[in-house]
């Protein structure tokens, strides 16, 4: 059994990339249920929850009180809120990832999830990849935007990326040494890509099993 986890510029198709390939092997696919796990985990809203990942490094503490219940508080903070912090969300993220990849089957997109598990021996992990105007034109396309709103929606979200990586105390979050694999979607279209990653989490989960008998 494998878990997969893809990471992605934003735009480039990762998405749907990561979606097709866990149905088509009948993985688990998760990404935004994250937020509601963890959301669960935390008792917290996760409204809440996504506006911490939105403005990563700017925490709205202000806010605490109304959106995580008392018994929360007492039992995971204390007196002192401010300890809710960027180290408290991270420990629920890396406690929750990792539970989830205990299970196998998985398809892991983004969240860190890279950097959570990269000493996992039955994780694979993949980048997707693309030139930037391939991924501006990509944008325009899906979300029916104009270039000048797919160019920001580009620039945010890599900042957001790269600063909340950065919370998980990785300072080289671009580094191509994670990856078993880097998929250019701008050289391969999504559809082969999406069979080459087929055939590498067959071929892997073969190995894993090997290593384990």
């Amino acid at each position: 059994m494998a878990i997969l986890t893809i990471s992605r510029q934003f735009g480039a198709g990762g998405w749907s990339l990561g979606k097709s390939v866990a149905d088509r092997l009948n993985y688990q696919f998760v990404s935004g249920e994250v937020i509601n796990k963890i959301a669960e985990e935390a008792n917290v809203s996760p409204e809440w929850i996504r506006s911490t990942e939105k403005n990563a490094g700017d925490w709205l503490t202000r806010f605490t009180s109304s959106l995580v219940s008392s018994s929360f508080i007492e039992r995971h903070i204390g007196e002192s809120r401010a300890d809710f912090d960027e180290g408290r969300y991270i420990s629920f993220l890396k406690r929750i990832i990792v539970k989830i990849a205990k299970e196998d089957n998985v398809v892991f997109l983004g969240r860190g999830s890279q950097f959570i598990l990269q000493d996992k021996p039955n994780a694979l992990h993949v980048l997707v990849v693309a030139d930037l105007e391939d991924r501006i034109k990509f944008l325009e396309r899906i979300w029916h935007v104009s270039r000048k709103e797919a160019e920001k929606a580009i620039q945010t979200r890599e900042k957001r990326r790269d600063t909340f990586l950065k919370q998980l105390g990785q300072w080289q979050p671009n580094s191509l040494r994670l990856y078993h694999v880097i998929v250019n979607t701008s050289k391969m279209e999504i559809d082969r890509a999406e069979e080459l990653i087929l055939w590498l989490v067959k071929d892997f989960e073969r190995g894993v099993k090997q290593k384990s008998s």
